[in-house]
């Protein structure tokens, strides 16, 4: 028999949640504002973000939250978290008009529950930049596949009845599975 165990609350507006796999118990809850918070094993939320995107930004926050499709969607810890600290998000970024970021941060060891604000800039990689034509049909999760690569729902890019047909077409990343390899150098695209 199932049943429904309430672990946490007090959460502004939560879109996903994710585990770090790296044996700490902790429970990462995705907040579409902008921030990840976390739960530890005893069930306690910590006061502090983990990361908060909504403060990293000169301008502001880094995420766009205008409508309600748009916000921080999910994280994905890399399978070799525990070694390498590589911690991935998908959100709609303020910046740059609401297009789709997938970006890495990385965890600095001696601060494991909190990416500060200069941590995630020094550590903060781009990995796509997928602009968006409408302001919903966003997709947003991501997640590791047993293949060792990030998974990344993309939804066709808005409006209704997917106008720019993206669903079917393969020269845009829209109204896609994507799967890219994210165990390359740096500097290799």
């Amino acid at each position: 028999k199932l049943a429904v165990v309430k672990v946490a609350d007090g959460f502004n507006d939560p879109a996903g949640v994710s585990v770090a796999n790296d044996g700490s118990g902790r429970i990462f809850v995705v907040e579409r504002v902008g921030r990840v918070k976390i739960v530890d094993k005893s069930g306690k939320t910590l006061e502090e973000p983990f990361l908060d995107l909504t403060k990293i930004n000169p301008l502001g926050s880094e995420v766009q939250t205008g409508f309600v499709e748009q916000g921080l969607w999910s994280i994905a810890f890399h399978p070799d978290f525990s070694q390498n600290g590589f911690v991935y998000v998908h959100f709609a970024s303020l910046p740059f008009n609401g297009a789709s970021i997938v970006a890495r941060f990385t965890v600095d060891r001696a601060s494991p529950n909190v990416i500060t604000a200069e941590q995630a800039t020094k550590t903060v990689k781009v990995l796509m930049n997928i602009p968006q034509p409408y302001y919903n049909h966003y997709g947003g999760m991501i997640a590791f596949g047993p293949d060792r690569k990030l998974y990344i729902g993309k939804g066709d890019g808005g409006w209704e009845g997917d106008p720019l047909d993206a669903g079917q077409r393969m020269d845009t990343h829209l109204g896609k599975l994507l799967r890219i390899d994210v165990d390359t150098p740096d500097d290799v695209p």
